[in-house]
């Protein structure tokens, strides 16, 4: 005879029932694939700066810092917004040799021209960063390593805009590997030899990426000079570029404030702090890039797929950042008692903020699905118009006062977002794919 079942074995009867096809979405899946990869990256950052932070002087690993967040200023100029249009793109395109050869050789020349002209900034942003520009082979590794970035970008691009996510898990695995295997034999050189590190286990992870591309979509690692693919992109690229140029400003700035206002010490103290916050943004900003490859085959059912996208978000993302703002402290003790005393309020603050970061992420894809390009730049300029504002005005009160920069200048944004689509709001809600899809 069959027992009735309990009002808990019903419930657990029917979350058995949901979550397998909840996580089969392809949306999710390959969100689920691209949080598992910048965990494993953060992760294995986490083990590689608490190296880093015991085995080099504190001023040397905050000018490392500051030249890694430059490097990665260059790269995202240097992508010309063009990653993002492979996702967007590549998917539907008629000719992806062509698509991707051009992609690869506009981004690289890019980012060289890009790179020079910093080079010949340096002294003047900071007195600091005069090493880049005093030595030819530091110039040369900073070139290097910023065109190495790109290429990995573009690659990891063409997996996600093919639906192979899966792949970006373990190019990013490999490379977080190597470069904790690398850094210890480096310690000699310094500033440089943490760059180093990354650049090599880049490297290695880019040959990797080149074959797999070759293997699994018959895409050749070549350049071109013959851009024609890219016509019917420029407009969407251009925004892209435009709107990722600013919020890379912002990354880059950011650190060059403190390390000229409150010096190396305390770069690397906000460095360290907001390695740690990254971990929160990577749920937003991957589930974005997902959400963006879903919606570029299909926006007929844009409502629902991005319901299962914030859901999917926020279960996770409101209960780490809780443990952050909980345990925050002991975690920084890992990399030594000053980050702790100096990083603890920072990075609960950015714990709290993460929320807002999140939405504006998905505020971001949405504008992006619908080439709202003129809003994206817009937004993203309003965003980090109000952080670099907030900053210099509240640098004074230290690292917690950048941290409420960036906290007002969020919610601002999301604010923002919240006018614009207000009449989606209820369909986002409720996952109403029948609702207008009409934006003002």
């Amino acid at each position: 005879m069959k027992l009735p079942m309990s009002r808990n074995s019903r419930v657990l009867a029917r979350l058995r029932t949901i979550t397998p096809g909840f996580y089969r979405e392809s949306v999710v899946k390959n969100a689920v694939y691209l949080q598992a990869s910048n965990i494993v990256m953060s992760v294995m950052g986490f083990v590689f700066w608490t190296l880093a932070a015991r085995e080099f002087p504190k001023s040397e690993v905050g000018i490392a810092t500051v030249i890694l967040t430059s490097a990665s200023l260059i790269s995202s100029i240097g992508v010309l917004g063009l990653d993002s249009s492979l996702v967007r793109f590549l998917p539907t395109s008629e000719e992806p040799q062509e698509h991707f050869a051009a992609t690869l050789s506009l981004t690289l020349a890019a980012s060289l021209v890009a790179g020079v002209g910093y080079l010949a900034l340096a002294p003047t942003l900071s007195h600091q960063l005069r090493l880049l520009a005093d030595d030819w082979t530091h110039a040369i590794g900073f070139l290097g390593f910023t065109s190495t970035i790109v290429a990995c970008a573009v690659l990891q691009s063409t997996f996600i805009a093919k639906r192979r996510a899966l792949m970006v898990i373990i190019s990013n695995s490999l490379f977080s590997v190597l470069k904790i295997c690398i850094l210890p034999l480096l310690i000699a050189l310094g500033t440089f030899g943490i760059v180093m590190a990354g650049w090599g286990a880049l490297l290695v992870s880019l040959v990797f990426g080149a074959v797999a591309v070759r293997k699994l979509f018959g895409l050749r690692f070549q350049l071109t000079r013959h851009f024609s693919a890219l016509r019917r992109v420029r407009a969407y690229a251009s925004s892209l570029f435009a709107g990722g140029m600013i919020s890379s400003i912002v990354v880059a700035a950011i650190p060059i404030i403190v390390l000229d206002r409150l010096g190396a010490a305390a770069a690397a103290d906000y460095y360290i702090v907001l390695s740690l916050a990254t971990i929160l943004h990577i749920l937003a900003s991957t589930t974005g890039q997902s959400l963006l490859a879903e919606g570029s085959h299909s926006q007929r059912l844009l409502h629902s797929t991005f319901r299962r996208a914030s859901i999917h978000i926020f279960s996770i993302l409101v209960p780490l950042a809780l443990i952050y703002i909980l345990f925050g402290h002991y975690l920084l003790l890992i990399f030594g008692q000053s980050y702790a005393a100096q990083g603890t309020g920072l990075l609960r603050i950015l714990a709290a903020a993460s929320p807002l970061v999140a939405l504006n992420y998905l505020g971001n894809t949405l504008a992006n699905i619908r080439r709202m390009n003129k809003l994206f730049v817009a937004i993203s300029s309003f965003n980090a118009l109000l952080i670099i504002l907030f900053s210099f005005l509240l640098v004074g009160q230290g690292l917690d006062g950048l941290g409420l920069a960036w906290l007002m200048a969020q919610a601002a944004t999301v604010m923002a977002y919240a006018v614009v689509f207000r009449r989606e709001l209820g369909a986002f809600v409720h996952g109403d794919d029948a609702a207008s899809h009409t934006t003002t």
